[in-house]
């Protein structure tokens, strides 16, 4: 029965991959450098390691995930082609407003970065209710 489960995130500086075997419960790890001129090539050679400290190939795998932590980081830091937010309807400023979980709730003088996407680039449709 083919029962590895495997998954890579791609990262600006390395690639993690994760191979688990369902049957014995274990799993192995391996960090490459990511590759930018063609992340492909890191990818598969981070689960082929992965794979490999388990003593298993590519045909007994089962499930295949992938991410890529780099689109997060372009955008995060504004990186890369413009960004637009789209969002429910009534919650356009969401960038904006934040969240209450920070340090200093009530300092009014507190500076903060200007939010990934600009107003006129945040839109909002009707969500699903139901």
């Amino acid at each position: 029965m083919d029962a590895i489960r495997i998954a890579s995130d791609v990262g600006g500086t390395f690639t993690d991959s994760l191979a688990y075997d369902e049957e014995l419960g274990v799993f192995q790890v391996s960090k490459v450098p990511t590759t930018p001129e063609d992340r492909a090539v890191g990818t598969v050679q981070g689960m082929g390691a992965a794979l490999a400290k388990l003593g298993k190939s590519g045909r007994e795998v089962s499930y295949v995930g992938h991410g890529m932590t780099t689109a997060t980081n372009a955008v995060i830091q504004r990186k890369g082609a413009k960004i637009a937010f789209v969002g429910n309807q009534g919650f356009r400023d969401l960038l904006e407003i934040g969240r209450q979980n920070r340090p200093k709730l009530y300092d009014y003088r507190v500076s903060r970065t200007s939010p990934l996407a600009r107003r006129a680039d945040r839109y909002t449709i009707c969500g699903r209710l139901d």
